[in-house]
Parts: structure tokens; C-alpha cells; sequence
């Protein structure tokens, strides 16, 4: 259904709830124009950029499908983030999807200890873990943690690239089997899961599609073997036997093994060869995004007048925080908790947007072509 379908049926259940409360109502009426809270805007800005539309109701419901089935997200869902609803953020389309399906979305920019306080307070039913949300709850006091009202909780959700997987294990001693892992960022309906048993059984995978069948192709498209890098594709249920027919190209490079689980990768060239290791970028990506002042990051090699090659991280920031010197310093303390040294950037530069191709992938090449020698 549309927001306008969805505030016709129930006008008076809750959309908002935390720094400010809105009804359906209410929030169908700030999308046509009248005043709405200051922290409700990102929600009501990005509902307004969705006409009511015959496409954008199919797609809604397409959503709400896919958060019902694996999630339970419904009409009687609480649905909180450990990060502001921002416009750049993928969380925001979770958000709104939730929304389609009929849940409250809680909003308000809130610490650590105010999400644990969230969660009692308004009864949250899937927390939405952003980049670093782990480790900030897992850096809170352990009689904070063991305080904390949990109950009402019946999912932990996180994107399947974003955690190290050191925390990831300390989540699961913490959470338990409710922690669930997807990719990528965005809901849809190409979505790789994988649940906590699943993710100890193969530990670093993003799991498999909640629908159809994986596999991976090559540069001229065909299907390679169990174990070789390619492109990750799915076969959708109603797809034709031939290789890719009715098959969804992923912008993301990846493996599968032996029992279809899949895992990202890196190709052989993007690998950088320091002197004292081989740094994989994903696994400094993975680290530096941990930090909230990282909306974006790629990760490249460049040539060391010593020998060998120097790690280099182009980071595209957060709205909020201001690029330089300082910040660099303190994103590499923050991924020093997570890297050994010898994988830490030799230097950090900031631009305004990564350059990306148009399905999103970030264009390493391009970023290697004008920073690698700068």
C-alpha cells in the first residue's frame, strides 16, 4: 500500500514514535505540506520524493514482502536504529519499507545508552544496527548492558559488511541467535541472508538470497566454479535455465562454496602488497567504516618510494563532521582496534563523493587513477 492507502486503513496508528510521535495520519498530512517535528524530517522529506504512484505502491509492496517473510515485520513492529534517519544513509529505505508494512519507526539522534533506553522505553521490536553500532553498545559499562531491557526484542539486524568479525561474536554472546546479517545495505528483493548458526558455520559470508539461486560469473559472462571471484549474481524463481537468464547482477564481487553461501571479495589486483603483509581493502573498508563519521570509503594501493606499496583510504564523510587532519587522526585510532599496524592507511585523504558506476559500486579504478599518485 501507499502512505496515503496505509493512513486511509489506519489513520490513527503509530508511524513515529521516540523525539517526536506522528500518527499515519499525521505523517500523510506532513507529506502533503503541513508542519511536521524537526525529527521527523528525513522521514518526511524522503516519503515526499515517493509520489503516490501505481510503481511506487508495487514497489512498497514488494518491501513490505521482503521485511515480512524472514523479519516478521508487520503492523505491530517497532523498528529503531542505532543512527540518525539520514538522507545519505541506506538505513533510511529500512525505515521506510517498515513503515510500508505498518510499523513505528523510532526517531531522535541517540547515544548508545539512549537506544538501550529506547528500546524499553518504546517497546522495539527489530533494532537496525548501523556501521559502529556494535561497538558502541558493546564499549557501554557491563552493568549497563546487563541492566538493559531486552525483551521486547525479536530481531537484531546488521549489514552483512559492516562488522569485524571479532564484534560480531561478541554481539552474538550478548544477543544471541536473533542477529541476523543482510546484503546489501539496501533492502530488496536481491537480499543475501544469513542467521547466527549460519554465520558460525561460515563465518565472514553474507549468506544466501532470501529468494532464488546464487552464482557467480566471470567478465564475459559465464558461470564459474565453486571458489572463483566473479560477479554475484541471483537467479530469480521464475528465471529460464540459461546461464543468465532472468539472473540480477549484484555491483559486488564475491565467491560462493560448497554449500551456496556467499562471501565478497576482492580481486587479485585490487590487493595491496606492503612490505610487512598482504592488505585485503575490504578488510580496512570494514574497519574505517566502523567510525560514524564515515558515510563512504575506498581503500587503494599506491606505489612506496621504499618498496612494495602503501595503504591509502579515500573517505567520503558524514554530513556533520568536518574532514582534515584532526578527523583523519581520529579514524585511525578508532580502526586501530581493529587492524594490526602494517594494515593501517599510510594516509587518509576526503573528497565530497566517491565516484561510482551506475549501480552503485564505488569505481576503484578511477579512484586509484586520480589518488593512487597523489
Amino acid at each position: 500500500m501507499s502512505l496515503s492507502q496505509i493512513a486511509r486503513a489506519r489513520p490513527d496508528a503509530p508511524a513515529v514514535v521516540g523525539a517526536a510521535t506522528m500518527t499515519f495520519a499525521q505523517l500523510d498530512a506532513a507529506v502533503s505540506g503541513a508542519h511536521s517535528p524537526d525529527a521527523a524530517a528525513a522521514l518526511v522529506e524522503a516519503w515526499a520524493a515517493h509520489a503516490d504512484t501505481d510503481a511506487d505502491a508495487d514497489r512498497a509492496h514488494a518491501l513490505a514482502e521482503v521485511l515480512d517473510a524472514p523479519f516478521g515485520i508487520g503492523p505491530t513492529s517497532v523498528l529503531l536504529g542505532t543512527e540518525p534517519w539520514r538522507p545519505s544513509s541506506p538505513a533510511l529505505a529500512w525505515a521506510l519499507a517498515a513503515q510500508h508494512a505498518g510499523a513505528a519507526v523510532v526517531v531522535g539522534d541517540l547515544d548508545a545508552a539512549g537506544c538501550l533506553d529506547a528500546i524499553a522505553r518504546h517497546g522495539v521490536t527489530h533494532l537496525l544496527v548501523g556501521p559502529g553500532g556494535f561497538q558502541a553498545l558493546l564499549d557501554l559499562p557491563d552493568a549497563t548492558r546487563s541492566d538493559a531491557d531486552l525483551s521486547s526484542v525479536v530481531a537484531v539486524l546488521h549489514a552483512a559488511t559492516a562488522c569485524p568479525p571479532e564484534v560480531k561474536r561478541r554481539a552474538l554472546d550478548w544477543f544471541g541467535p536473533i542477529v541476523r546479517a543482510y546484503h546489501p545495505p539496501d533492502p530488496g528483493p536481491d537480499l543475501f541472508l544469513i542467521d547466527a548458526d549460519e554465520w558460525l558455520a561460515h563465518p565472514g559470508s553474507i549468506g544466501r538470497p532470501l529468494s532464488g539461486v546464487p552464482h557467480v560469473v566471470g567478465d564475459d559472462g559465464r558461470e564459474l566454479p565453486l571458489g572463483e571471484v566473479g560477479q554475484l549474481c541471483v537467479e530469480s524463481p521464475d528465471g529460464g535455465s540459461a546461464v543468465g537468464a532472468g539472473w540480477h547482477r549484484l555491483p559486488d564481487l564475491g565467491h560462493l562454496d560448497g554449500d551456496g553461501f556467499a562471501y565478497l571479495s576482492d580481486r587479485r589486483t585490487d590487493l595491496i602488497l606492503t612490505g610487512g603483509a598482504t592488505v585485503v581493502p575490504r578488510e580496512v573498508e570494514d574497519a574505517l567504516t566502523m567510525h560514524p563519521a564515515v558515510d563512504d570509503v575506498s581503500v587503494i594501493g599506491v606505489p612506496d618510494p621504499h618498496g612494495g606499496e602503501s595503504v591509502r583510504a579515500v573517505v567520503q564523510a558524514a554530513p556533520g563532521w568536518t574532514p582534515g587532519p584532526e578527523l583523519a587522526a581520529e579514524l585511525l585510532a578508532a580502526a586501530r582496534r581493529y587492524l594490526p599496524d602494517a594494515k593501517l592507511p599510510d594516509r587518509i585523504d576526503f573528497v565530497d563523493q566517491l565516484p561510482r558506476m551506475p549501480t552503485g559500486k564505488i569505481l576503484r579504478r578511477v579512484v586509484r587513477d586520480h589518488y593512487g599518485n597523489a
